[in-house]
């Protein structure tokens, strides 16, 4: 991994051009190296530091689940998802409170614990 460094000439970014613009990075940000910058810098520092003894690492970085065929779509979810998109009415926000049946059904589940 990268040592960590300031922003300042990253990428051909100079200090003025960060205050002309009144841009600043975060604090949190500021020490990190820029392959922690992204979602993939931390998955990957995350997984080089665990401990693998007697225990079994879950991929769970894989963003494009077709390679696995236990996580195929049911055909059933598929037609739904065919349906609402033909019908039209699902194509904008929904309100922001959610929608009616989902308010109902997670209603339901929550008396039901």
């Amino acid at each position: 991994m990268a040592e960590p460094m300031q922003l300042n000439g990253c990428n051909g970014i100079k200090a003025e051009d960060l205050s002309k613009w009144n841009f600043r990075p975060s604090e949190a940000v500021k020490g990190c190296s820029h392959d922690m910058v992204g979602i993939r810098g931390v998955l990957d520092y995350v997984m080089s530091h665990l401990n693998p003894i007697g225990k079994s690492k879950i991929p769970l970085g894989h963003g494009d689940p077709s390679g696995f065929d236990c996580f195929r779509t049911s055909i059933v979810a598929e037609d739904a998802l065919v349906e609402a998109i033909r019908s039209g009415k699902y194509n904008g926000y929904p309100p922001a409170v959610g929608l009616p049946q989902s308010r109902r059904y997670i209603f339901r589940l929550a008396v039901a614990l």
